[in-house]
């Protein structure tokens, strides 16, 4: 469980946009819509799309954390409720993190052909602020089938073994992608 905690603290800290110890809508809205300019799709239905899953990614959050229903999420409600929803089953990570993810992936896939390619993957990771070194390395990861494109199921895949093996192994997709926690 130790190792799910850090990886839970991790998420907490990307999610709370401003710091200030609480995940609030505001929070997810700015990341969302700080992603959508990078990728060009502000008005777009990919990045109304994008928005919307970042919003249902909250109602989600809030249903099963906000214990004490002040509209934010104290990093103590997170890693609690999260923990206790991902240890359920497969619908933790499905009711929880899915929304986004699969969001972000439709961002990443600039061409729609349902498929991130290394261009693409190069791009979000320079986007997203990533070290583009880990690039190639993170991609090969991803592309669990190896024919040199990155799927949704691939994707979605990557995360939730993230969130589900009790493991820092770094040659785990996701593990590698985040770095130690």
């Amino acid at each position: 469980m130790p190792e799910l905690v850090r990886k839970l603290e991790h998420s907490f800290a990307a999610f709370d946009e401003d710091n200030d110890g609480y995940i609030q809508l505001t929070d997810l809205e700015e990341r969302s819509k700080r992603f959508c300019v990078r990728f060009n799709e502000t008005d777009s239905p990919k990045g109304i799309a994008a928005l919307d899953g970042m919003r249902e990614h909250w109602r989600a959050l809030v249903e099963l954390t906000d214990t004490d229903n002040d509209g934010q999420i104290s990093k103590a409600e997170f890693v609690a409720a999260v923990g206790a929803a991902l240890a359920e089953s497969d619908s933790g990570f499905d009711r929880v993190f899915r929304p986004a993810l699969a969001a972000g992936f439709a961002l990443a896939d600039t061409n729609d052909d349902g498929h991130i390619g290394v261009e693409e993957f190069v791009a979000f990771m320079y986007l997203a602020g990533f070290s583009l070194a880990k690039a190639p390395r993170l991609f090969a990861l991803l592309d669990a089938n190896g024919d040199g494109k990155v799927s949704v199921d691939e994707w979605l895949t990557a995360f939730k073994t993230h969130y589900t093996e009790a493991t820092a192994d770094l040659d785990l997709p996701a593990n590698a992608f985040f770095g130690s926690t």
